[in-house]
């Protein structure tokens, strides 16, 4: 079920390309830098679902570090694991949440599937 905004939010498909560049990107970056990174954090997200009832993707970062799982030179690198999660049916948008982070700006709120 998506989340209900107060507000219309732009068409998609005009950035979806340049945004999917982008992942890709960052994504291979990561693995470059950290062989066998995105495997890694596949399994772990993998395992966090199954912790909480939902989260914002700070909490997997952060957590993934306590865990000592090897980080990416970029945060930015955990979306393609997200995107390739909820398209497995893994995880799924819960509604909004804040990043503590990024000065509470709004994130998505992330559900296990």
């Amino acid at each position: 079920m998506q989340p209900v905004l107060p507000f219309d939010l732009p068409p998609r498909a005009p950035a979806s390309p340049s945004r999917d560049h982008a992942m890709a990107v960052v994504s291979a970056n990561a693995e470059e830098h950290s062989p066998g990174w995105h495997a890694a954090a596949a399994a772990f997200l993998r395992s966090f679902v199954k912790t909480r009832a939902q989260f914002v993707a700070n909490d997997v970062c952060e957590a993934s570090r306590q865990a000592g799982i090897q980080q990416p030179h970029d945060d930015r690198a955990w979306g393609s694991i997200f995107r390739a999660a909820e398209r497995e049916g893994l995880i799924a948008k819960a509604g909004m949440g804040r990043n503590p982070k990024r000065h509470a700006s709004i994130c998505i709120q992330w559900r296990a599937a």
